[in-house]
Protein backbone atom coordinates (compact mmCIF):
# COMPACT_ATOMS: atom_id res chain seq x y z
CA UNK A 1 0.00 0.00 0.00
CA UNK A 2 1.68 3.72 -1.21
CA UNK A 3 1.39 5.62 1.14
CA UNK A 4 -0.15 9.29 1.02
CA UNK A 5 2.04 12.47 -0.28
CA UNK A 6 1.01 15.39 2.32
CA UNK A 7 0.18 18.12 0.20
CA UNK A 8 2.41 20.75 -0.58
CA UNK A 9 2.10 24.03 1.69
CA UNK A 10 0.25 26.91 0.01
CA UNK A 11 0.97 30.40 0.57
CA UNK A 12 -2.06 32.16 1.91
CA UNK A 13 -1.90 34.87 0.07
CA UNK A 14 -2.64 32.82 -2.74
CA UNK A 15 -5.77 31.05 -1.15
CA UNK A 16 -8.79 32.31 -2.32
CA UNK A 17 -11.52 29.98 -0.20
CA UNK A 18 -13.65 31.17 1.84
CA UNK A 19 -12.37 30.53 5.71
CA UNK A 20 -14.24 27.44 7.14
CA UNK A 21 -14.52 25.96 10.64
CA UNK A 22 -16.53 23.08 12.19
CA UNK A 23 -17.67 22.94 15.67
CA UNK A 24 -17.95 18.96 16.61
CA UNK A 25 -18.92 18.61 20.20
CA UNK A 26 -19.36 19.77 23.76
CA UNK A 27 -18.94 17.32 26.48
CA UNK A 28 -18.90 17.41 30.23
CA UNK A 29 -21.57 20.17 30.58
CA UNK A 30 -23.50 20.64 34.33
CA UNK A 31 -26.13 17.83 33.63
CA UNK A 32 -29.29 20.45 34.10
CA UNK A 33 -28.50 22.26 31.23
CA UNK A 34 -31.24 22.17 28.41
CA UNK A 35 -30.33 24.04 25.67
CA UNK A 36 -26.61 25.42 24.30
CA UNK A 37 -25.50 27.59 21.14
CA UNK A 38 -22.07 28.60 20.68
CA UNK A 39 -20.68 32.32 18.85
CA UNK A 40 -17.71 32.31 17.37
CA UNK A 41 -16.14 35.60 17.03
CA UNK A 42 -13.18 36.31 14.61
CA UNK A 43 -10.97 38.63 16.32
CA UNK A 44 -8.44 40.60 15.52
CA UNK A 45 -6.88 43.48 18.55
CA UNK A 46 -9.68 44.73 20.24
CA UNK A 47 -12.54 44.70 17.45
CA UNK A 48 -14.73 41.45 16.42
CA UNK A 49 -14.49 41.40 12.70
CA UNK A 50 -17.02 39.21 12.26
CA UNK A 51 -19.18 36.59 14.11
CA UNK A 52 -21.01 33.76 13.34
CA UNK A 53 -23.27 31.31 15.64
CA UNK A 54 -24.34 27.56 15.89
CA UNK A 55 -27.66 26.05 15.89
CA UNK A 56 -29.51 25.57 19.08
CA UNK A 57 -29.11 22.31 20.02
CA UNK A 58 -30.54 20.15 23.09
CA UNK A 59 -28.33 18.44 25.44
CA UNK A 60 -27.89 14.80 25.95
CA UNK A 61 -27.54 12.78 29.14
CA UNK A 62 -24.53 10.31 29.11
CA UNK A 63 -25.90 7.48 31.02
CA UNK A 64 -22.07 6.17 30.99
CA UNK A 65 -20.86 9.61 33.19
CA UNK A 66 -23.16 10.60 35.86
CA UNK A 67 -24.23 14.20 36.12
CA UNK A 68 -22.89 15.10 32.61
CA UNK A 69 -24.44 15.91 29.09
CA UNK A 70 -23.30 16.53 26.06
CA UNK A 71 -24.00 17.76 22.31
CA UNK A 72 -22.97 16.54 19.01
CA UNK A 73 -22.75 19.78 17.11
CA UNK A 74 -21.17 18.33 13.56
CA UNK A 75 -22.08 22.02 12.13
CA UNK A 76 -19.61 23.52 9.72
CA UNK A 77 -19.58 27.32 9.92
CA UNK A 78 -17.95 30.31 8.20
CA UNK A 79 -17.60 34.15 8.52
CA UNK A 80 -19.94 36.31 6.15
CA UNK A 81 -16.72 37.25 3.23
CA UNK A 82 -14.07 36.13 5.44
CA UNK A 83 -11.37 34.57 3.08
CA UNK A 84 -8.34 32.52 3.44
CA UNK A 85 -6.56 35.42 1.86
CA UNK A 86 -7.35 37.94 4.37
CA UNK A 87 -7.09 36.54 7.60
CA UNK A 88 -4.58 38.30 9.91
CA UNK A 89 -1.49 36.49 11.51
CA UNK A 90 -2.30 37.24 14.90
CA UNK A 91 -6.26 36.90 14.56
CA UNK A 92 -8.02 34.42 16.82
CA UNK A 93 -11.40 32.53 17.46
CA UNK A 94 -13.40 33.98 20.48
CA UNK A 95 -15.56 30.73 21.30
CA UNK A 96 -18.68 32.22 23.77
CA UNK A 97 -21.05 29.23 25.42
CA UNK A 98 -24.55 30.33 26.04
CA UNK A 99 -27.22 28.25 28.01
CA UNK A 100 -30.62 27.81 28.88
CA UNK A 101 -31.43 25.62 32.30
CA UNK A 102 -33.91 23.08 33.33
CA UNK A 103 -35.62 24.98 36.02
CA UNK A 104 -34.09 28.53 35.79
CA UNK A 105 -34.71 31.09 38.33
CA UNK A 106 -32.11 33.88 38.37
CA UNK A 107 -33.57 35.83 35.91
CA UNK A 108 -30.54 38.30 36.37
CA UNK A 109 -28.18 36.07 34.91
CA UNK A 110 -29.90 35.62 31.44
CA UNK A 111 -27.78 37.70 28.85
CA UNK A 112 -28.72 36.86 25.21
CA UNK A 113 -32.00 35.95 23.60
CA UNK A 114 -31.54 33.26 20.73
CA UNK A 115 -34.53 32.36 18.28
CA UNK A 116 -36.83 33.34 21.08
CA UNK A 117 -35.01 31.62 23.91
CA UNK A 118 -33.48 33.44 26.85
CA UNK A 119 -29.51 32.35 27.27
CA UNK A 120 -26.87 33.21 28.83
CA UNK A 121 -23.09 33.17 28.93
CA UNK A 122 -21.75 30.15 30.68
CA UNK A 123 -18.25 29.99 29.59
CA UNK A 124 -15.45 30.80 26.73
CA UNK A 125 -12.31 29.52 25.07
CA UNK A 126 -10.59 31.16 21.97
CA UNK A 127 -7.83 29.61 19.70
CA UNK A 128 -5.13 31.23 17.61
CA UNK A 129 -5.43 30.97 13.97
CA UNK A 130 -1.66 30.55 13.14
CA UNK A 131 0.90 28.21 15.00
CA UNK A 132 4.30 28.97 15.84
CA UNK A 133 5.57 27.81 12.49
CA UNK A 134 2.76 30.34 10.86
CA UNK A 135 1.07 27.97 9.29
CA UNK A 136 -2.66 27.67 9.70
CA UNK A 137 -4.04 25.39 12.20
CA UNK A 138 -5.37 22.84 10.75
CA UNK A 139 -7.09 18.95 12.08
CA UNK A 140 -9.28 18.63 15.58
CA UNK A 141 -8.46 20.60 18.53
CA UNK A 142 -9.70 20.43 22.40
CA UNK A 143 -10.63 23.10 23.96
CA UNK A 144 -11.47 23.79 27.76
CA UNK A 145 -14.51 25.71 28.28
CA UNK A 146 -13.37 28.77 31.02
CA UNK A 147 -16.14 29.68 33.61
CA UNK A 148 -17.08 33.14 32.32
CA UNK A 149 -18.43 34.06 35.98
CA UNK A 150 -14.80 33.67 37.28
CA UNK A 151 -12.82 34.77 34.58
CA UNK A 152 -13.09 37.42 31.93
CA UNK A 153 -12.83 37.02 28.39
CA UNK A 154 -8.85 37.63 27.32
CA UNK A 155 -6.75 36.37 24.15
CA UNK A 156 -5.18 33.87 26.53
CA UNK A 157 -5.26 30.49 25.19
CA UNK A 158 -7.92 28.46 27.36
CA UNK A 159 -6.24 25.11 26.26
CA UNK A 160 -4.44 24.84 29.23
CA UNK A 161 -7.90 24.40 31.20
CA UNK A 162 -7.96 21.04 29.25
CA UNK A 163 -5.96 19.32 32.29
CA UNK A 164 -9.10 20.35 34.70
CA UNK A 165 -11.00 17.19 35.01
CA UNK A 166 -13.75 18.84 35.75
CA UNK A 167 -14.53 21.73 32.89
CA UNK A 168 -16.28 21.18 29.80
CA UNK A 169 -14.37 20.55 26.44
CA UNK A 170 -15.38 22.37 23.39
CA UNK A 171 -13.84 20.49 19.94
CA UNK A 172 -13.68 21.93 16.88
CA UNK A 173 -11.95 21.14 13.53
CA UNK A 174 -10.14 23.11 10.28
CA UNK A 175 -9.29 21.76 7.05
CA UNK A 176 -5.92 19.50 7.06
CA UNK A 177 -4.86 21.60 4.08
CA UNK A 178 -1.46 22.75 4.58
CA UNK A 179 -1.38 26.79 4.22
CA UNK A 180 1.27 28.84 5.44
CA UNK A 181 1.88 32.78 6.17
CA UNK A 182 4.59 33.78 3.82
CA UNK A 183 7.91 35.93 5.17
CA UNK A 184 7.48 39.75 5.69
CA UNK A 185 10.53 41.43 3.66
CA UNK A 186 12.11 43.96 5.95
CA UNK A 187 11.16 47.61 4.94
CA UNK A 188 14.82 49.75 3.07
CA UNK A 189 12.94 52.64 2.95
CA UNK A 190 13.26 53.23 7.13
CA UNK A 191 16.25 54.22 8.92
CA UNK A 192 16.37 54.01 12.56
CA UNK A 193 17.18 57.56 14.73
CA UNK A 194 18.26 57.92 18.40
CA UNK A 195 15.32 59.52 19.93
CA UNK A 196 17.42 62.11 21.45
CA UNK A 197 18.30 62.72 17.38
CA UNK A 198 14.38 63.82 16.84
CA UNK A 199 13.12 66.79 17.21
CA UNK A 200 11.25 67.53 20.45
CA UNK A 201 7.63 68.11 18.96
CA UNK A 202 8.43 64.63 17.40
CA UNK A 203 9.38 62.98 20.48
CA UNK A 204 6.24 64.45 22.37
CA UNK A 205 3.91 63.01 19.33
CA UNK A 206 5.99 59.56 19.73
CA UNK A 207 5.11 59.12 23.44
CA UNK A 208 1.56 60.31 23.05
CA UNK A 209 1.38 57.22 20.65
CA UNK A 210 3.05 54.93 22.92
CA UNK A 211 0.94 55.71 25.88
CA UNK A 212 -2.14 55.13 24.00
CA UNK A 213 -3.73 51.48 25.99
CA UNK A 214 -4.88 50.47 22.54
CA UNK A 215 -1.37 49.00 22.27
CA UNK A 216 -1.37 46.93 25.15
CA UNK A 217 -2.30 43.22 24.79
CA UNK A 218 -5.76 42.12 23.28
CA UNK A 219 -8.83 42.85 25.68
CA UNK A 220 -11.90 40.95 24.68
CA UNK A 221 -13.99 43.14 27.29
CA UNK A 222 -13.16 46.24 25.41
CA UNK A 223 -13.72 44.66 22.11
CA UNK A 224 -17.41 42.99 22.75
CA UNK A 225 -17.78 46.31 24.46
CA UNK A 226 -16.98 48.61 21.19
CA UNK A 227 -18.85 46.04 18.81
CA UNK A 228 -22.43 46.45 20.52
CA UNK A 229 -21.96 50.51 21.17
CA UNK A 230 -22.00 52.26 17.71
CA UNK A 231 -21.02 56.26 19.80
CA UNK A 232 -18.01 53.85 20.66
CA UNK A 233 -17.21 52.84 16.96
CA UNK A 234 -17.65 56.11 15.95
CA UNK A 235 -15.12 57.37 18.47
CA UNK A 236 -12.66 54.45 17.75
CA UNK A 237 -12.94 55.51 13.96
CA UNK A 238 -11.57 59.09 15.32
CA UNK A 239 -8.68 57.68 17.08
CA UNK A 240 -7.48 55.86 14.47
CA UNK A 241 -7.35 58.72 12.31
CA UNK A 242 -5.71 60.87 14.89
CA UNK A 243 -2.97 58.34 15.14
CA UNK A 244 -2.71 58.00 11.33
CA UNK A 245 -1.99 61.81 11.78
CA UNK A 246 0.39 61.23 14.62
CA UNK A 247 2.55 58.76 12.60
CA UNK A 248 2.70 60.98 9.45
CA UNK A 249 4.25 63.54 11.61
CA UNK A 250 6.59 61.59 13.09
CA UNK A 251 7.81 60.05 9.19
CA UNK A 252 7.84 63.41 8.25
Amino acid sequence: MTAKIPPNPCSITESLELFTFRIDSLFSLPSNIKTVCVVARLCYGNETKSKTITKLMSCVRNRFEEGSAQIRFNQQLSFNNVYLCGLQREALILFEIYANFINETDSSLICEVFDGISMRLIGWCSQALFDYEHYLITGEHYLGIIDATTINRTGFYSLRNVFNRDCSILTISFSNRLIFWPDIQARNDMQTQNFTEISRDKQEYLCRLLDRPDLLLVNHSVMIANESSGDNRKQQSSINTSDKGLLTKIRD
